[in-house]
């Protein structure tokens, strides 16, 4: 094939990518998909240039395996996604070792991606090497995107070695993510308070996990804060900081049970009624909360700062709430 007739064979497979990008960006999902399954169909027409290994059609041939895989996850087929995500990295290797420059984000976002469907099949260690490549590419980048992208993948790695049970790893992993996140987000980068956010509610689980119920419980105490200050100063605009906030002072019930400060977790559960009305999942919860307080002894429960009468008492609470949403009829405030 003449190269100009091929240069211009390969500008029309990277229109109908360009044009998956852009239905994709509006939604319209079955568009992106025909687009990408026409440059598929386009680009394995055309050959690969004899006895070199072309920089650019590897890249083109890397866009479309990425956009694949993009739609893949995003239709939950995991392993299908898997598949063409390491096409697309392999692709990004070899057009790199052909003198080509892929660019290092959009890269790094195909390696996060990659990282979380292995994570979800359960290949860990394979999650653990994509991540590691993606950390890579991402630290020298100052951009703004690049930095948020770096506080993500770090946490990931964190997440990926807390259900490895590689404890102290794991936690100094989330450390240095929130770390970062925390000065992204003093900078005023958009997205960094919300990633804060859902780090400092990693980071507790973790160091529950790690068999640490206090630091849990001051991790989550953080993580409902970071979400407060966000609802108050914008509820409008920020529409995930409620939902976080509640996360977290649920995660406080569990924690606070753990640590015996039971009385910080009566708290915690006491916002949430006060704040989302009686969710019957947020009731049942209370319940198995206040049964297991009441298989305890007495010295247990003065130690944690909720006697067993309080504990009644706020049961009693829970059971006539609990009857009202059954009768569907209003209840009083929490």
């Amino acid at each position: 094939m003449e190269p100009a007739i091929r240069e211009a064979k390969l500008d029309a497979v990277s229109e109908l990518v360009r044009l998956a990008i852009r239905s994709a960006e509006t939604g319209h999902w079955d568009g992106a998909s025909q687009h990408l399954d026409e440059a598929s169909a386009a680009y394995q027409a055309i050959p690969p240039a004899a006895g070199a290994r072309e920089a650019r059609y590897l890249a083109v041939g890397a866009a479309i395996a990425e956009g694949k895989g993009q739609l893949a996850l995003r239709a939950a087929h995991v392993e299908e996604g898997v598949y063409h995500l390491e096409q697309a990295v392999a692709l990004r290797a070899a057009e790199e070792e052909a003198g080509g420059s892929p660019q290092p984000l959009p890269l790094s976002v195909s390696l996060i991606n990659l990282t979380g469907a292995c994570h979800r099949l359960g290949r860990f260690d394979d999650a653990l090497r994509y991540n590691q490549l993606a950390l890579e590419r991402l630290r020298p980048l100052d951009q703004p995107p690049a930095r948020i992208f770096l506080a993500a993948a770090i946490e990931a790695r964190g997440n990926l070695l807390s259900l490895m049970d590689r404890h102290a790893d794991a936690l100094a992993t989330l450390a240095e993510s929130g770390a970062l996140a925390a000065e992204l987000a003093a900078q005023g980068l958009p997205g960094a308070p919300q990633l804060l956010t859902e780090i400092l509610v990693a980071h507790a689980r973790a160091a529950a996990k790690a068999g640490d119920p206090l630091d849990a419980l001051r991790l989550s105490q953080a993580a409902a804060d970071a979400a407060w200050e966000r609802f108050e100063k914008d509820p409008q605009a920020d529409k995930d900081a409620l939902s976080h906030f509640v996360a977290a002072q649920m995660n406080l019930v569990t924690f606070a049970e753990q640590a015996g400060r039971f009385a910080q977790g009566e708290d915690a559960l006491f916002k949430v009624l006060r704040l989302a009305g009686p969710d019957p999942r947020v009731i049942a919860r209370g319940m198995a909360f206040y049964d297991k307080l009441l298989a305890l002894g007495d010295e247990h429960l003065e130690a944690g700062n909720l006697p067993r009468d309080e504990v009644e008492e706020s049961r009693a609470q829970l059971l006539e709430l609990a009857a009202a949403v059954r009768q569907n009829r209003p209840t009083a405030s929490a």
